[in-house]
């Protein structure tokens, strides 16, 4: 008895590679027909029944339902995955261990180089969505940088002499390029890595001549990152599965809402593939491949906003509502459906603009309402995001949400109006459960807003706070 025990229990732990529902199903089934086949005093499973357990509980976790739509769905949920989880890496992990090179060294490193003191202090550079770096020395994307001043004609004796003089002292050094007006070369040694170029063609520059000090990046970003692709994409393959499997078994109540949402988030995730895609193949070609290259996923989100902070919103929107229990007798109900969807979208434009009203107001207080500083620039309404506008910094996100709802509330609400009127008249006598009558009056308010926010926007407060906003 005891080893018979032993051995279910082991049988069991490894159904657990099973979905829940299918083990639910057919759970016992399986367990009985291993346990009847097992020989006399088995105390564990053959390894070829443990391999066929694990390798048919994947293929089940894996499996997407048939059709070519569900399995694009799949695979395009899967590679937006795979490009949001090593931009997110990378980035984070970057930025917690990103290392400036030592000032000492650096400095010993341009003065060997360039025969004339920097005419300031050195600066500090870190910009990891900079993928032009060069491949062969592997630099990393933070920076000391020095500038010298010299006369534009002579920046190519210059460049050509701090060239040689590295080279002289050991380091590996490339030619120098002429790169549509930058004249620059590479050179390196014992992971400094010094970059020199100046601007022979801009009599205007005051401080022509340049050189950046790097690090080499550290071997295991770029391993990480795709490690963090790999990752991305099997997680995101196995919850489009789960949320396509879930949406084919509901009861038709939150069909259209995975439907709807899911596709706006593919439909949004499409440009950024595209992006993804260019910003790998530019990232290889030029210069060769260098570690911080690996940085791509994230340039290519930045670069891919707000359709990509959409795409990830309305994805996730999608599966909440996928993750909802199921509830029998209660089927989908298109006018109700019909009247939440287009008081939503109104009441989203109406806040939003509400929202940049409020915050013109406040910073018009707070500048002494200096009104024409305000409309001038000089209160830039990113100043107001905290932590600065960057890639992943979800105010950031959210400033761009704000902004696209606030330009599209004026311009897209009276179109939205030629659905929501005949709504509201087509369903006056068809919503009747009292759910229905409240999506009912609520839309009406919202389309009253939605009548409204026109006329707001060409009063002169609206002129001022869009004139602000599109500083």
């Amino acid at each position: 008895m005891e080893t018979e025990s032993a051995l279910e229990r082991a049988y069991r732990r490894l159904l657990l590679a099973y979905p829940r529902r299918y083990r639910r199903e057919r759970g016992t089934e399986i367990l009985t027909t291993l346990l009847d086949a097992a020989r006399p005093g088995q105390r564990r499973p053959a390894a070829r029944d443990a391999l066929d357990l694990v390798l048919g509980g994947l293929r089940r976790r894996l499996a997407v339902p048939r059709g070519p739509l569900p399995g694009l769905a799949a695979t395009l949920v899967a590679l937006l995955a795979a490009v949001a989880t090593p931009a997110g890496a990378g980035w984070v992990s970057w930025r917690t261990t990103a290392a400036t090179p030592d000032l000492a060294a650096a400095r010993e490193a341009v003065d060997s180089a360039i025969a004339r003191p920097p005419v300031r202090d050195p600066l500090h550079y870190d910009q990891p969505f900079d993928l032009a770096g060069e491949g062969r020395f592997d630099p990393a994307s933070a920076r000391i940088g020095y500038s010298y001043a010299v006369p534009p004609s002579a920046i190519p004796a210059e460049v050509a002499a701090a060239r040689d003089r590295l080279a002289a002292a050991g380091w590996e050094v490339t030619p120098v390029r002429d790169d549509g007006g930058l004249l620059d070369f590479w050179a390196a040694r014992d992971g400094t890595i010094v970059h020199i170029g100046g601007y022979p063609l801009d009599p205007g520059a005051s401080e022509p001549l340049w050189a950046d000090v790097h690090t080499r990046a550290p071997g295991w970003f770029a391993p990480l990152v795709l490690a963090g692709a790999g990752a991305g994409a099997l997680a995101g393959w196995l919850c489009a599965g789960w949320a396509l499997r879930r949406c084919r078994r509901d009861d038709g109540r939150l069909r259209p809402v995975v439907v709807v949402f899911g596709g706006l988030g593919l439909l949004a995730g499409v440009p950024v593939l595209l992006s993804t895609a260019y910003h790998g193949v530019a990232a290889t070609a030029a210069g060769g491949w260098s570690t911080m290259d690996a940085m791509f996923p994230a340039v290519a989100l930045s670069r891919a906003q707000p359709l990509s902070l959409f795409a990830g919103a309305w994805l996730l929107v999608a599966a909440l509502a996928a993750a909802l229990p199921p509830r029998p007798g209660r089927g989908v109900q298109p006018w109700r459906l019909g009247l939440w969807s287009a008081a939503t979208a109104h009441l989203a434009f109406a806040g939003a603009w509400c929202f940049v009203v409020a915050l013109y107001l406040t910073r018009l207080a707070t500048s002494g309402g200096d009104r024409q500083g305000m409309l001038g620039g000089a209160y830039d309404p990113k100043d107001l995001v905290p932590f600065g506008v960057g890639p992943l910094n979800p105010f950031a996100w959210g400033y761009s949400l704000v902004s696209l709802l606030f330009l599209l509330g004026f311009l897209a609400s009276p179109g939205l109006l030629g659905l929501s009127v005949p709504l509201l008249v087509a369903s006056r006598r068809t919503v009747t459960p009292a759910a229905g009558r409240t999506a009912w009056r609520v839309l009406l308010v919202a389309a009253a807003t939605a009548l409204a926010l026109p006329l707001m926007t060409a009063t002169p407060l609206g002129r001022d706070a869009l004139t602000w906003w599109l500083d």
